[in-house]
C-alpha cells in the first residue's frame, strides 16, 4: 500500500501528491503527522538513500528543533534510535510529503519521480 505522510492539509505539495494519486485511481493511505508510527519512519529511512539528511528539514526552517536536539545530545554521537525517537516526538523536522510503499520513496513532489508509482500495466 502506498502511504503518504503530510504535516498538515494545507501543504501544496502534499495536495499535489493526492491528487496524482485520485486522479489516477491508484490507492493510498495517508498518514496524519498523529499518526506517524516508529514503524513507517523506519520503513522511510531504508528505502531513504540519504538517510535523516534526505527527510527532514534544514536547519533554517526549524532552528530551535535543531537547538534542542544539540542541546539533549551531541550530534555526531547520537544512535538512530535515539533520532528516530526525536522525530517522533517532533514531527515538524520532517519535510513533507513524504510518499512510499514497500519498494520507492519519493520525498516532496517531483511531476517525473511519482510516475515510479505508476502500476507498469499503466506506464507508456
Amino acid at each position: 500500500m502506498i502511504k503518504i505522510y503530510q504535516k498538515s492539509n494545507s501543504n501544496q505539495s502534499a495536495e499535489r501528491v493526492v491528487d496524482w494519486f485520485k486522479a489516477r485511481e491508484i490507492p493510498y493511505q495517508t498518514i496524519s503527522k498523529t499518526s506517524l508510527s516508529k514503524e513507517d519512519l523506519m520503513r522511510v529511512l531504508s528505502l531513504s538513500n540519504e538517510g535523516f539528511e534526505e527527510i527532514i528539514v534544514s536547519e533554517s526552517k526549524a532552528p530551535k528543533l535543531y537547538s534542542e536536539l544539540r542541546n539533549a545530545c551531541d550530534l555526531d554521537q547520537i544512535s538512530t534510535n535515539e533520532m528516530i525517537q526525536f522525530i517522533l516526538q517532533n514531527q515538524q523536522l520532517l519535510r513533507s510529503p513524504i510518499t512510499f510503499d514497500d519498494r520507492r520513496l519519493l520525498v516532496g513532489y517531483n511531476n517525473d519521480d511519482i510516475r515510479t508509482f505508476l502500476p507498469w500495466r499503466v506506464r507508456s
